[in-house]
């Protein structure tokens, strides 16, 4: 709140809850044309666009990433709406550039999930995820991705990831069975011979 009064914003979120359309949608079109709210409206404007017209959503949501270039989420609804335009390959490059600059969201790195696994190759979607899986630290994007990888023929059965941490000499890491996924894995354990 702006020195305790209601920002425009918040007049649009208040009938929003209240499931107002009319006054909602009235508060956005003034917020839409206030700069300091302008990029926020873009970005509702984008949302309630989406399931419908997703061309206009792109629209909107680019001009909000513009705007807010350092924000993560914007950059995964752009690439929402282009995946719901069907333009797969061009949403697996955008992401990617929006990934490399901020590696950490997991909004954006499961929609950049999503791209990749309908522009790349079943074999070359194999070896991406492979590769990537010791930089995957939420259990809901591993959840994500190993499912992909169950779905790909010629996959591994077993997969997991071990790292040695020498400052507390331990092996840290995964295992799963691809195919029993209830059960422990059973690991075999060789050092030195």
């Amino acid at each position: 709140l702006d020195h305790g009064r209601e920002t425009l914003m918040d007049i649009f979120h208040r009938h929003r809850q209240a499931n107002e359309p009319g006054p909602a949608a009235a508060a956005l079109e003034r917020a839409l044309h206030t700069a300091e709210y302008r990029p926020e409206a873009l970005v509702w404007k984008g949302i309630a666009a989406l399931p419908q017209t997703p061309e206009l959503a792109f629209v909107y949501f680019a001009n909000a990433a513009q705007a807010l270039p350092d924000r993560a989420d914007i950059h995964a609804l752009v690439g929402r709406s282009l995946l719901a335009q069907n333009h797969f390959e061009l949403a697996t490059r955008y992401l990617t550039t929006a990934w490399q600059t901020q590696p950490n969201d997991l909004a954006l790195r499961l929609t950049l999930w999503q791209a990749r696994s309908q522009s790349e190759h079943p074999a070359e979607l194999r070896r991406i995820i492979l590769a990537h899986l010791p930089d995957i630290h939420t259990g809901q994007e591993l959840a994500h991705v190993l499912k992909l990888l169950a779905g790909l023929a010629d996959t591994p059965t077993t997969v997991g990831v071990a790292r040695y941490v020498p400052e507390q000499q331990v092996i840290q890491g995964w295992a799963i069975d691809l195919r029993n996924l209830q059960a422990p894995v059973a690991l075999k354990l060789q050092a030195n011979g």
